[in-house]
């Protein structure tokens, strides 16, 4: 894995999983990696987070959770976006089926993991998500920088 010292702090995670103890363990694990990390025990709080917080970058969201679940919050988010506000979704279940991954691509996830997922796995990952996320985020900024003025 890269040497994240180098990324911005304005960049960071989300985490979301209704189990609080599996919550605990990732947000730990990802903190203790050098990222920074908010979390969140259900799908409503966030999406209040992800509203308020625009540097949220990667969403690591549980699939199966009591309310909404993974693939609802994951599809407010990839309906949300657009380039210059890009947040790379990264979808954990342990019980998911063929159905579940094809919808979760149809609807713009960028990766789908099985539990138990190793430490490994969800480190490359998060990092292939994040640096996915910040160069469409960049890419935004510029394309929104060469428009014309509009007349």
């Amino acid at each position: 894995m890269a040497n994240l010292a180098h990324w911005s702090s304005e960049h960071r995670i989300l985490v979301v999983d209704d189990e609080p103890g599996f919550l605990e363990e990732l947000t730990e694990s990802l903190i203790a990696a050098g990222w920074h990390v908010e979390s969140a025990s259900d799908a409503t709080s966030a999406w209040e987070k992800l509203n308020a917080d625009k540097s949220l970058t990667v969403l690591l969201s549980d699939l199966r959770m009591a309310g909404a679940d993974g693939l609802s919050l994951a599809k407010w988010v990839c309906d949300k976006q657009d380039t210059s506000n890009t947040t790379e979704v990264v979808l954990l279940t342990g019980d998911g089926t063929v159905d579940d991954a094809a919808e979760a691509k149809r609807i713009g996830v960028f990766e789908f993991l099985s539990k138990p997922v190793s430490l490994r796995a969800l480190l490359d990952s998060t990092e292939r998500a994040y640096r996915s996320a910040r160069d469409r985020r960049q890419k935004g900024r510029y394309r929104n920088k060469a428009k014309p003025p509009k007349a």
